[in-house]
């Protein structure tokens, strides 16, 4: 229940002009953190400031339900390609999967005309994303609450050939720092082929991150395709040009079999059951 101080109580109640819009906070699983506000000018709250200027918020329905039922909500983003998330256009970015497992927090504020600080601020609904609807310029949403966590098979291991860890996890254990490779971009790079400084073991980074550490495009993650001698191919091709001398990080990731396991010397805690018998065959 949302409680408020007698002073702000009496201002909603009173006569005075009053405007109300919707803040929205996205914690992207990558660890990004994007604040947008519905209204026509940037907002001001809790020393973060709510964007005016990023996608259109239409906010649907909450559902709030007793026991441990998932609530729900559904809210949608408008975005011309000129709106980008994560150094792409928003709606491409969606499309790839970067709202997947997202964090979302909705938010009332009702401000005097003219101000940009809120003088109340209202806690709705938040939860994590659950099914999206990506159309050519739109993305809606489904936000479920965390009780969907509680969605979960019992028990939780289940046989199948495939490792149930995920690279680099508490399950997992292997060392991300360990794997980690640096390397400087060389002459004859583009945005959908970097040629490292250094010599690669062939596939080694198939399906892994390049991450731009310096140059236009630091902060910047693409999937990596292949990788063959000193050239890694990537996906998605980078935002800006790359300059030789810009530095990238290579992470490999990894497919969940046996073979991979034993190329990151971890095959102790692979959690795959890839010798039980099929249903069909077990007879």
């Amino acid at each position: 229940m949302n409680r408020l101080d007698p002073a702000s109580q009496a201002w909603l109640m009173s006569d005075s002009p009053k405007a109300y819009h919707t803040l929205v906070e996205v914690y992207l699983a990558s660890g990004s953190a994007y604040f947008w506000s519905d209204g026509d000018v940037d907002a001001v709250w809790n020393g973060r400031t709510y964007s005016a200027s990023g996608p259109e918020i239409e906010r649907d329905t909450i559902t709030r339900k007793l026991g441990i039922e998932v609530g729900e909500s559904t809210i949608t983003f408008r975005a011309g390609p000129e709106i980008e998330l994560e150094s792409m256009p928003f709606v491409q970015a969606a499309r790839l999967g970067l709202f997947d497992s997202a964090r979302i927090i909705l938010r009332d504020a009702v401000f005097a005309l003219g101000e940009t600080t809120p003088r109340v601020v209202v806690h709705l609904f938040e939860g994590q994303t659950g099914e999206l609807d990506v159309g050519r310029y739109s993305v809606q949403t489904q936000i479920l609450s965390y009780l969907v966590q509680l969605n979960v098979q019992i028990p939780r291991g289940a046989f199948q050939p495939q490792c149930l860890w995920t690279l680099y996890d508490q399950g997992c254990r292997v060392d991300r720092s360990k794997w980690m490779v640096q390397g400087a971009a060389q002459g004859g790079s583009a945005r959908l082929a970097v040629v490292m400084d250094r010599a690669l073991v062939d596939g080694q980074y198939a399906g892994g991150t390049l991450t731009g550490i310096s140059g236009a495009n630091i902060g910047v993650s693409r999937t990596i395709r292949a990788n063959a001698g000193s050239t890694v191919s990537l996906m998605i091709a980078l935002p800006a040009d790359v300059v030789p001398g810009d530095r990238f990080t290579l992470l490999p990731t990894c497919n969940r079999t046996i073979a991979r396991c034993k190329s990151f010397g971890n095959i102790a805690r692979y959690r795959g059951t890839p010798f039980v018998p099929q249903p069909e065959a077990s007879v």
